[in-house]
Order: C-alpha cells, then structure tokens, then sequence
C-alpha cells in the first residue's frame, strides 16, 4: 500500500498478475492503462 517502506511498486501497464490454484488452474490479470480503455 502507499504507506509502505521503503517506497510501494506500483503494477504498470503491460504486467500480467497471476494467481494459480492447485488442480483448477491459472487466472491471469492483464494491467492495462485506463486511458487505452476509454
């Protein structure tokens, strides 16, 4: 969080976060810049 030391990281555009559940599988997150949305 932004409370953080020393400073936070971010997630930037470009960065995929991924979270795999044993025997289910694998749930990718794209981060993507909100302006390329709109």
């Amino acid at each position: 969080g932004h409370a953080k030391k020393p400073k936070p990281r971010w997630l930037m555009p470009g960065e995929v976060v991924e979270v795999e559940i044993e025997d289910i599988g694998i749930c990718a997150s794209p981060i993507v810049d909100e302006a390329a949305i709109a």
